[in-house]
């Protein structure tokens, strides 16, 4: 799995490095297999 971008709110901030922090309401751009992306998307929402 590999986030090639970050979409909050009017900004794209691309190739984000490891250390990049997530906020709230950020949109992921990701490129993986399927079950890569089921992973990722469980494992965000895991709190709702």
């Amino acid at each position: 799995m590999s986030v090639i971008a970050v979409q909050r709110g009017t900004e794209t901030l691309e190739n984000p490095d490891a250390g990049f922090e997530l906020q709230t309401d950020d949109v992921l751009v990701t490129l993986g297999t399927r079950d890569e992306q089921t992973a990722v998307e469980d494992l965000l929402h895991a709190d709702d």
